[in-house]
């Protein structure tokens, strides 16, 4: 079983978020987790602090049981 990581970012001034996406599949939930947080430091620090601040961005994943489709023959 794989865990696929979804990330959201929101601006809790307006309420508005984009829609949720997937960030990759990961072998186990320590390791989707550790993604989760380290790809909420990129998506802060590449919005920079004056976006962060002025529009009060969230980001927020979760990592869930991914089952993957079988492979069938064609």
């Amino acid at each position: 079983m794989k865990f696929i990581l979804t990330m959201i970012v929101c601006s809790n001034l307006t309420g508005q978020c984009i829609p949720p996406y997937s960030q990759g599949l990961y072998e186990d939930p320590y390791t989707c987790l550790n993604a989760g947080y380290h790809q909420s430091i990129k998506i802060a620090q590449n919005l920079g602090a004056e976006h962060v601040n002025k529009y009060y961005t969230s980001i927020r994943f979760s990592c869930d049981q991914y089952q993957e489709e079988p492979k069938t023959d064609t």
